[in-house]
């Protein structure tokens, strides 16, 4: 019983003591380990992501063209068959006149792909990093092309993510354009893949 007493008694002036001893800590500020794109509101409590950069990936005013390249004649039978499995088959990616040789790609999404019927338009992840691993366009190993199967705005995405980087760390958005084997795909919502990236 005493002992009981007593680990109770330590308890409770333990419970008493540490709210004072966590205030005699050093306090090292929030912002010091914050990613250069992150910075603290006006109110000094409120974590804010800054926007795209002009002339970056991401930038919301340009609309960048994507190029690529299959060297197989069957690359559409095997990013289907590859579907679902993480498997990426090779193509070549020219932007803006510059070719990033033997990156990775496959089908990504789940009723982006499964919900577009017979139509071609899929989304796709591109992995620059693939054979390269030092290989990236404009700082970025990793896009996101998603075909904005159900918005017919194709809008939704691209303008949540911009505002939502107001209040909240949100990956990067913009639209570019697609051609494959010098087909034009359309537009695709160019989305940041969330990694270690995003908050560098």
């Amino acid at each position: 019983m005493d002992n009981a007493m007593s680990s109770t008694h330590i308890t409770r002036a333990i419970g008493r003591a540490l709210p004072l001893m966590l205030l005699m800590l050093p306090r090292t500020p929030l912002h010091a380990d914050l990613s250069p794109s992150m910075h603290l509101g006006d109110d000094g409590s409120t974590l804010v992501q800054s926007g795209p950069a002009a002339n970056t990936l991401y930038d919301e005013t340009v609309l960048r063209t994507l190029e690529l390249q299959f060297a197989q004649t069957d690359w559409w039978d095997q990013l289907a068959a590859n579907y679902g499995t993480g498997e990426n088959i090779l193509a070549d990616l020219t932007v803006e006149g510059i070719t990033y040789p033997e990156v990775g790609v496959r089908f990504r999404g789940n009723t982006s792909y499964t919900q577009t019927g017979n139509s071609e338009k899929k989304s796709f992840n591109i992995e620059l990093d693939f054979v390269d691993e030092d290989q990236a366009l404009m700082g970025y190993r990793t896009l996101n092309l998603n075909n904005a199967n159900l918005d017919a705005s194709f809008m939704r995405e691209v303008l949540y993510f911009h505002e939502a980087r107001d209040y909240i760390p949100t990956p990067k958005a913009n639209h570019v354009r697609l051609t494959i084997n010098g087909q034009n795909w359309g537009v695709y919502a160019n989305v940041q893949q969330i990694n270690a990236d995003m908050v560098a």
